[in-house]
């Protein structure tokens, strides 16, 4: 089919975001330079372009844009881009002197502040010369609405070899599909949003007549009850007040580092938990460092929560788009001791995962076919600005165990990054990738304050923890 709608889930996200506030995900990567560099030192940019435009043919959305509804009457449909262009999206830049790692930051937080262009395919590719002599960074960015963390690396994993190839591919021509005219966009989107809304209410009624069932009154009276009792009490889990959070505006920051994830697996098979409980133990460290014993004392009743995609899946058959399988859980910033803020990481995602609160969070971005575009596009991002439930959020992307090759040039390290929006200003990325975990930090600087600090916390967590859990790794390997 040459067009499609989008999800529930991303149309809602789409409305609701501030548009001045895009939210875009990534990463940057470092490859070795001379494989990518011709006999004169110059970058293979044609070879390059040619190579990643064959490899889209596994990747059909990267070739659509997003095309409005007329009236706003359903989701915005994805449709072939018939003035596709491999140049459009993949760029090369060179780092103003003195170039390194500095002037690629600066570099990366520029170009994340700036929105993708709307009228084409939600996504770009740059590569950087001037980090050094040896590498060439790569910075990869995709509108979130085109793909979440896993399915977009399975995209650019498809640009990738397991072993080095020098030549690049070359592909057959593309040929857009034809765009359906407005008329027809309109007519398809009324009769699937009529179907839609039926189905909703198909699924409301069912639940209703089960609970009119006389014998489950009683049971239906102590739920209403309790719930209400919650409500009166205060009942209803919030975030507290913290720094880390306020209006999320354009400007972006991206730091990045490494974490060793030999050091990271060992804590985690000598404690029975999962690399992901270990990365929020990280986190949860890294916050206790930067509140400060005592503000950190003081949020033993009200912890900081933050946001954790889990269980994420492409969102059809293209290898793009979301599921939005989310939960939110606290964080035991009050606790002293890494290797007891690590059980009580584990409990509590554990008890998060088996009450269900993913649903939840699902249910919360598919509402765009009960509420018209034009009031979500008004109070969505009204809305997110003033979100309870986060403080922050981190996601962990499974990545490869084994060397990757782009045109015989192995990629050394990859950092993710997610852009905040709302008022989520802090968002910690984490990928694996041979024996590294790549960490990206992206924050608002209009609302972070020292965020250079909260990485070398982050790295200080880490170490701490490591350091703990020795006598109990030992233990388990004797």
């Amino acid at each position: 089919m040459s067009h499609e709608p989008l999800s529930a889930e991303d149309a809602t996200l789409l409305f609701v975001s501030d548009p001045e506030a895009q939210l875009q995900i990534g990463a940057v990567c470092f490859f070795e330079a001379a494989p990518l560099r011709d006999e004169v030192g110059n970058l293979r940019l044609d070879a390059i372009r040619a190579h990643v435009d064959a490899r889209l043919d596994q990747s059909p959305r990267f070739r659509k844009r997003l095309a409005s509804v007329p009236f706003d009457a359903g989701r915005p449909m994805w449709l072939d881009d018939d003035h596709f262009h491999i140049a459009h999206h993949v760029m090369a830049s060179t780092l103003p002197e003195p170039g390194g790692e500095a002037e690629l930051r600066r570099f990366v937080g520029e170009l994340l502040s700036e929105p993708l262009d709307s009228s084409r395919p939600l996504w770009d590719a740059w590569f950087v010369e001037g980090v050094d002599d040896d590498r060439v960074a790569f910075v990869l960015r995709v509108h979130h609405v085109l793909a979440d963390g896993l399915s977009l690396f399975d995209a650019a994993m498809l640009l990738m070899d397991l072993e080095p190839r020098d030549d690049p591919d070359v592909g057959a021509p593309w040929k857009p599909e034809p765009s359906p005219g407005n008329d027809r966009l309109l007519a398809e989107a009324l009769m699937a949003r009529a179907r839609r809304q039926g189905e909703i209410a198909v699924g409301a009624v069912r639940p209703l007549a089960s609970l009119l069932d006389p014998r489950r009154v009683p049971g239906v009276v102590r739920s209403v009850a309790d719930t209400v009792a919650g409500a009166m009490r205060g009942g209803v889990e919030t975030a507290p007040p913290m720094p880390l959070n306020g209006r999320v505006g354009p400007h972006r920051d991206v730091l990045w580092a490494a974490m060793s994830m030999p050091d990271l697996m060992s804590v985690k098979r000598a404690h029975g938990t999962t690399l992901n409980d270990v990365v929020l133990t990280v986190v949860t460290g890294a916050l206790r460092r930067h509140l400060g014993d005592e503000v950190s004392a003081e949020l033993a009743d009200q912890p900081p929560r933050v946001l954790v995609p889990v269980g994420s899946v492409g969102g059809d058959d293209s290898g793009a788009g979301n599921s939005f399988s989310a939960l939110v859980a606290e964080l035991p910033v009050a606790t002293a001791d890494p290797l007891e803020r690590l059980a009580e990481v584990h409990a509590e995602m554990v008890r998060r995962k088996q009450g269900g609160g993913s649903s939840m969070v699902s249910s919360l971005f598919s509402v765009v076919d009960v509420v018209p575009p034009l009031l979500l596009r008004r109070l969505g991002p009204l809305a997110l600005s003033r979100q309870p439930f986060a403080n922050l959020a981190v996601t962990n992307i499974p990545g490869s165990p084994l060397p990757m090759y782009l045109l015989g040039s192995q990629l050394q390290a990859v950092h993710p990054f997610i852009t905040g929006v709302g008022n989520i200003a802090l968002i910690i990325g984490v990928l694996s990738y041979g024996e590294e975990l790549g960490v990206g930090l992206t924050v608002d600087p209009e609302v972070i304050d020292d965020p250079d600090g909260f990485l070398a916390h982050l790295e200080a967590s880490a170490a701490e923890l490591v350091a703990q859990a020795a006598p109990a790794r030992r233990t388990a390997e004797q």
